[in-house]
C-alpha cells in the first residue's frame, strides 16, 4: 500500500464512523502473497494462488489493476510449474477468472487471446472440468459481446485441435448462444452433432432446444423435441412444458397443447402458476386455476404472478396481489419483499416510507435482507431525499456481513446527490468514493455520473443560500481547479478516461454535468476543454450546455468565443432557446457585428412558434417544480 493511500484511509474511517459506519476488515491476501513472492516463492500454494486471485478479483479498485494483478500472479504460476506440474490445476482456473474478468469489461478479444493461448498448451487433458468450464466461459461471453461467427470459429477450433470436450453442457451453452443470434440451423447441426457422438443427453439439451424453437414460435419443431424425449423416456421439466405451452398457444394447435397439457399433468410434476402464465392467463387468472385444482398457491407461485405483473408496469394490482396473499396467510421469502418494495417505489400515490416498514416488519419474521432489498430501501431514501437514514442502512448492511455492490453504491451515492442535509460535507462524499474503490467495487459511467451530480448539488445548495464554495475559482496556470469539489471532478474524470474501462466511459451526461458545472462555477477554460472533449467523442450536447458555456464566457468578457460556441451549435445541428438568442444577441452588439446581429434577429422571428412553446412548455415545467 503507497503512503498516500495508507494516509488516506485513517481519514475516511473517521469521517464514515462519524456517520454509524463499522468497518470490517479481513486478511489482505494480496499484501500477504507479495511478501511471500519477495522471500519464498516456491512456498506458495496452489491454494494460496487461487485465494489470491479471488481476492484481487474483489478488491481491486480497477479493471486495469485487477487485470494487472491477474496476469502477475499467473507469470508466477507458470515459472512454478516448471518445477511443480500440479500448479497446472490453478493456472488454468485462474485463466478462467482472466477471461471472466475481461468478459465483464467487454474484452472479448483479450478473452478469446487467453482462450486460444490455453488451446496451444495441450494441459486441459489432465483437467476435463476445469477443461468444460474455460469452454462454456468464452462461449456465454461471446453470446453478450460477440458474432454468431465467434462461436462457430470458436467450435471448429476445438474439434480441429481434438480438443472439443464430450461435455453435453458444452453444447447446451453454444447451441443458447447461436440461438440469442437467430442462427436456428447452426443450433440443429449442434443438435445432431451431439446425438451422432452419443453424448450422454439428459433433459437440459432437449430443453435448450425447446427454447430454440419457442424463441421462433416453431411449434412444429417442439412437438418434435417433445417426442424424442417421449421415445428415450425423459420426462420434461416444468420450465420445458411452460415454453411448449406458450409456443402452442399461438397457433392452430389447440388438441396439440392440450395433450401436452395433459402430459403434463400426469407427468406428477407440481404444477406452478408460471405454466398458466404461460398459457395466456394472466396472474389473478393463473392464482385462481390453481386453487380451482386444489392446490394451494405456494410463495414461489406467488413471487412468480407478483414478479408478472411487476414487468407489465402493474405495480398498483402487485399491491393488491400483495394484500390478497397476506389476507390468505400465504408465507413471504426475501424475495417477495424485493418484488413488493420494488412495486411500492413504483406505484402511484405510495409513499417511500412503506418501503421502511416493510423492511422492519421482515426483520421481525428472521428474513435476512440481501443486496436486492437494500438497493430498494437506498431508493427509498433517495426519494425521501434522508441521507441518514441511508448511512443507517449502510451500517445494517455491516452487521448482516452483506458486502456492497455496485448496484449498492450507484443508490447510495443517488441519496447523496439529491440531499439537502446541510451537515453533509463534500469532504464525506469524496471518502466515501474512495471507501467505495477500495471496497474493491469497479465503478461504471452511471457511477461517476451520480457521483459527478453530488459534488455540483453540493455547490448548487450553498449557491441557493446565498453563499459560494469558491470565492473566486481559485485555478492554476493551466485553468484547473487547486481544491474543493470541481477539483474531485478533475480527478475523478482524469480517471475515468485513463482506466480505459469499457463500462466506465464518459457519456451524454458525464459530458453535460462536467461542462455545465464547471461553467456555472467559474472554471470557463477547463468546461471548454470537456466541451473539447465531447466533440472527439461525438456525443451531440444539448442547448442548455451551449447555454452554460456562453454565459460562462460572458461572464470573463470573451465575447469573440461566444460567437464560435453559437456557430458549433449550428453546425450540430442544436436548436437555440431564447437564452441562447439573448445571449449571443448581447454578444453581436458588444463586437458590433452589425450583420450578424440582423441575421440573427432575422432567424430569431422566424423561430417564433418554436420558442413560443418552448417557453409554455418551461412554465408548465416550473409549476410542476413548486
Amino acid at each position: 500500500m503507497s503512503s498516500g493511500e495508507s494516509s488516506t484511509v485513517p481519514r475516511i474511517k473517521t469521517a464514515l464512523k462519524q456517520e454509524g459506519y463499522v468497518f470490517t476488515e479481513g486478511l489482505d491476501y494480496w499484501e500477504r502473497y507479495e511478501e511471500l513472492r519477495q522471500k519464498n516463492p516456491s512456498a506458495i500454494t496452489a491454494d494460496d494462488y487461487i485465494k489470491t486471485s479471488l481476492f484481487v478479483q474483489r478488491k481491486s479498485r480497477s479493471h486495469t489493476l485487477l487485470v494487472f494483478r491477474l496476469q502477475s500472479i499467473l507469470r508466477d504460476v507458470n515459472t512454478q510449474m516448471q518445477s511443480n506440474p500440479k500448479l497446472q490445476g490453478s493456472f488454468l482456473k485462474i485463466c478462467n477468472m482472466l477471461m471472466y474478468t475481461y468478459i465483464r469489461n467487454n474484452r472479448l478479444r483479450d478473452a478469446k487471446s487467453v482462450f486460444d493461448g490455453l488451446l496451444g498448451t495441450g494441459i486441459w487433458k489432465d483437467y476435463p472440468e476445469i477443461h468444460v468450464v474455460s469452454v462454456t466461459t468464452l462461449l456465454n461471453g461471446i453470446r453478450e459481446l460477440g458474432t454468431r461467427a465467434d462461436v462457430h470459429a470458436t467450435m471448429n477450433k476445438l474439434n480441429e485441435s481434438k480438443q472439443m470436450p464430450n461435455n453435453e453442457r458444452i453444447y447446451v451453452t453454444a447451441i443458447y448462444a447461436l440461438s440469442s443470434f437467430g442462427d436456428i440451423k447452426g443450433c440443429e447441426r449442434l443438435y445432431l452433432e451431439m446425438k451422432k457422438k452419443g453424448l450422454a443427453m439428459e433433459e437440459p439439451s432437449f430443453r435448450a432446444m425447446v427454447s430454440v424453437y419457442s424463441g421462433k414460435n416453431n411449434s412444429e419443431g417442439i412437438l418434435e423435441i417433445l417426442n424424442e424425449m417421449k421415445e428415450k423416456q425423459l420426462k420434461p421439466s416444468v420450465a420445458t412444458y411452460a415454453m411448449a405451452l406458450k409456443t402452442l398457444n399461438g397457433g392452430n394447435y389447440a388438441k396439440e397443447r392440450e395433450e401436452v397439457y395433459q402430459s403434463l399433468l400426469n407427468s406428477g410434476e407440481d404444477l406452478n402458476v408460471s405454466v398458466f402464465l404461460a398459457m395466456g392467463l394472466n396472474s389473478v387468472q393463473g392464482l385462481n386455476t390453481l386453487i380451482e385444482m386444489n392446490r394451494i398457491p405456494s410463495t414461489r407461485d406467488y413471487n412468480a404472478a407478483l414478479s408478472h405483473l411487476l414487468r407489465n408496469n402493474q405495480a398498483e394490482d402487485a399491491i393488491e396481489m400483495y394484500q390478497g396473499m397476506i389476507e390468505r396467510g400465504a408465507e413471504k421469502d426475501q424475495y417477495t419483499y424485493g418484488i413488493i418494495m420494488d412495486a411500492m417505489l413504483k406505484a402511484k400515490g405510495q409513499l417511500a416510507s412503506t418501503v421502511f416498514d416493510l423492511y422492519e416488519e421482515m426483520k421481525l419474521q428472521d428474513i435476512k435482507p440481501d443486496n436486492a432489498i437494500y438497493t430498494s430501501l437506498l431508493s427509498a431514501c433517495t426519494k425521501e431525499k434522508n441521507i441518514q437514514m441511508a448511512i443507517s442502512y449502510l451500517q445494517e448492511m455491516s452487521n448482516f456481513n452483506i458486502r456492497p455492490n455496485l448496484i449498492n453504491c450507484n443508490a447510495f451515492l443517488s441519496v447523496l446527490a439529491v440531499s439537502n442535509d446541510k451537515s453533509y460535507k463534500i469532504r464525506t462524499i469524496r471518502d466515501i468514493w474512495i471507501q467505495m474503490r477500495r471496497w474493491g467495487i469497479q465503478a461504471d459511467t452511471r457511477s461517476y455520473n451520480i457521483y459527478f451530480s453530488a459534488c455540483s448539488n453540493t455547490m448548487q445548495q450553498l449557491r441557493n443560500q446565498g453563499k459560494a464554495f469558491y470565492d473566486e475559482p481559485e485555478e492554476d496556470e493551466l485553468g484547473q481547479p487547486k481544491m474543493g469539489p470541481c477539483r474531485y471532478m478533475l480527478m475523478s474524470y482524469r480517471a475515468m478516461k485513463e482506466e480505459n474501462n469499457p463500462l466506465a466511459q464518459p457519456d451524454f451526461a458525464t459530458y453535460t454535468i462536467l461542462v455545465k458545472t464547471f461553467s456555472t462555477f467559474g472554471f470557463i477554460r477547463l468546461a471548454m476543454q470537456i466541451y473539447e472533449d465531447s466533440k472527439v467523442s461525438r456525443i451531440k450536447l444539448d442547448v442548455s450546455v451551449y447555454n452554460e458555456i456562453m454565459k460562462g464566457l460572458e461572464k470573463g468578457g470573451k465575447m469573440s468565443d461566444i460567437m464560435s460556441i453559437w456557430y458549433d451549435m449550428k453546425m450540430h445541428g442544436v436548436l437555440p432557446d431564447n437564452k441562447s438568442y439573448e445571449i449571443v444577441l448581447e454578444a453581436c452588439e458588444k463586437l458590433g457585428l452589425n450583420e450578424s446581429l440582423s441575421a440573427i434577429r432575422n432567424q430569431r422571428k422566424g423561430e417564433f412558434d418554436r420558442l413560443w412553446k418552448l417557453t409554455q412548455k418551461k412554465i408548465k415545467q416550473d409549476d410542476l417544480n413548486k
